[in-house]
C-alpha cells in the first residue's frame, strides 16, 4: 500500500522557506508538486463528470486527508538557516525531546502532528485512534472554536493557496519561537501550542464540510 501511494509524498505539503538569520532562501522552494496543487487536483476530479467512480472514490479520500494536512502548520513551512540551508522541512530536523519519553528522537513536525500528544494517538503503522476517542477529541475542538466564528471563512471554500499561506504564518510566529533544539517543551509554549492546533483541526473539519457542499449541493 506505501508504495502504491509512494506518487503522493509531496502532495501532503508546501515548504514556504523563511529564515530567521539572513540565509538566502532556496530557489527550488516551494516544491512544483505540493498540497495546494494537490487540493485542486483532485477537487477538479470530484467536479468532473467524466471521472469514474473509482477514480472519484479515490480523489474524495485524498481531499479528505489534504484538508487536513494543510491546516497542520508545519505542513507549510519549511525554516532556512546557515545550519540548515536547504530548510528544516517543516520541523523534520528540528529535533526536540518527547516530554514523556525523553530518551525518544523525536522531532517538532510530529509533536504538531500529534497534537502535542493529547490528540488521540494513532496505532501502529498510521493505524487510526479508537473511534471512542476521536468523536469527544472533536466535540472539544468544535466547542472551543464554534463554527459561528467568521474567521474559518477566510478565502472561499477552494482557496487552498490562502489556508497554506495561513499555516505558514502560524508556524513561523508559534510554531518556532519560544523552544530550542534538543529541549522538551515547556507548559506554556506547550498550552499555546494546542490551543493552535486544536484550532486548525475545527477550521478544517468546518471548511471541509464547506468544500463538499459546494461540490454537492
Amino acid at each position: 500500500m506505501k508504495d502504491e501511494y509512494g506518487f503522493s509524498g509531496p502532495y501532503h505539503f508546501i515548504d514556504y522557506p523563511f529564515s530567521t538569520d539572513g540565509t538566502p532562501l532556496p530557489a527550488n522552494l516551494p516544491a512544483a508538486e505540493n498540497v495546494v496543487v494537490a487540493l485542486d487536483k483532485y477537487v477538479a476530479v470530484l467536479k468532473s463528470r467524466s471521472a469514474s467512480d473509482a477514480a472519484r472514490a479515490e480523489a474524495l479520500r485524498f481531499v479528505i486527508h489534504f484538508v487536513g494536512d494543510v491546516h497542520q502548520p508545519l505542513h507549510c513551512v519549511s525554516k532556512v538557516s546557515r545550519r540548515l540551508p536547504g530548510g528544516d522541512e517543516g520541523g523534520n530536523k528540528f529535533g526536540i525531546k518527547d516530554p514523556d519519553q525523553i530518551d525518544r528522537r523525536y522531532n517538532l513536525h510530529k509533536y504538531w502532528d500529534n497534537g502535542m500528544e493529547r490528540f488521540p494517538r494513532m496505532g501502529p503503522d498510521y493505524a487510526p485512534p479508537p473511534m471512542a476517542e476521536i468523536g469527544p477529541a472533536a466535540m472539544a475542538a468544535m466547542r472551543a472554536n464554534p463554527d459561528s466564528s467568521a474567521d474559518w471563512r477566510a478565502g472561499g471554500a477552494e482557496d487552498f493557496a490562502t489556508w497554506a499561506r495561513e499555516g505558514s504564518e502560524l508556524a513561523q510566529r508559534y510554531a518556532y519561537r519560544g523552544i530550542g533544539r534538543g529541549k522538551v517543551p515547556s507548559a506554556r509554549y506547550e498550552e499555546q501550542a494546542f490551543r493552535i492546533a486544536e484550532r486548525q483541526v475545527a477550521w478544517a473539519g468546518y471548511r471541509l464540510a464547506r468544500l463538499l457542499n459546494e461540490i454537492w449541493p
